[in-house]
């Protein structure tokens, strides 16, 4: 146990140290893994909202639609724990279900279907299984394992909501991505709350930088919007995208 704890912390502080390369040593946030205690959603209420994302270029005064999205959260009970059901609707054809442990938001499984085809994504601890299949036909079936427990990326959202909101808290968070079955270490900081009671947070990944807006009361997410990174692809760089939240049914405006 040891000696694995010890493998664990090790690949943390290497990967942690690429991904904040550019700050010193003493300025590098903490790890913060799945299961750690003083984040938990076990109070959010059921909640539904519809996002329309809307996208702007350099040099355009005009947002430009991209994609609007259903995306419905309730705290339900899964082998005797409080646990957080976040399903999130694109389209006719497409849906995203995820199921996470309230107390901690340590991921227990992801379902992705589209048409036809389903994904399932089971995590345990530092491991992912990844299940392709088709129809009643189980077309792959593989296995990922990494130095430590990692968040489910379709868990961010979540999983800002419920940082302790106070100036100047930062952490690294261990991000499993679904598109390349990949982990990244990405940054997060709490940066101040306004006058509205507003708190924003500054999250960075490789290829973008967003800022995020929470309300302090409720914990609701109220605002959203990213840049590209300057050094990404071209066609992305400077662009901005922005979210808009409204409650499930109202009109948009």
């Amino acid at each position: 146990m040891r000696q694995r704890i010890c493998g664990l912390v090790t690949g943390a502080a290497l990967l942690a140290s690429v991904a904040m390369a550019h700050l010193p040593k003493a300025a590098q946030p903490p790890l913060l893994l799945p299961g750690a205690a003083g984040i938990s959603a076990r109070r959010f209420a059921w909640n539904c909202d519809s996002l329309w994302f809307l996208s702007r270029a350099p040099g355009d005064t005009q947002e430009r639609p991209l994609l609007r999205t259903r995306s419905v959260e309730r705290v339900i009970t899964y082998q005797g724990r409080p646990a957080l059901l976040l399903v999130a609707t694109f389209g006719a054809t497409a849906v995203d279900s995820t199921l996470a442990y309230a107390d901690g938001l340590a991921p227990i499984w992801e379902t992705t279907h589209s048409g036809t085809a389903l994904t399932r994504y089971r995590y345990d601890g530092t491991r992912v299984e990844v299940t392709l299949a088709a129809g009643d036909s189980v077309l792959s079936r593989k296995e990922h394992q990494y130095p430590f427990p990692v968040f489910n990326f379709e868990e961010l959202d979540v999983l800002l909501r419920a940082l302790p909101l106070k100036a100047g808290y930062a952490a690294l968070l261990p991000l499993y991505s679904e598109g390349d079955d990949s982990m990244e270490v990405d940054t997060v900081r709490v940066e101040a709350r306004d006058g509205r009671g507003v708190w924003q947070l500054r999250f960075a990944d490789p290829a973008v930088v967003a800022t995020v807006g929470i309300i302090d009361s409720s914990r609701r997410q109220v605002a959203y919007s990213h840049a590209f990174r300057k050094d990404g692809p071209q066609w992305k760089a400077r662009t901005v995208w922005r979210r808009v939240y409204h409650a499930c049914g109202e009109a948009r405006k």
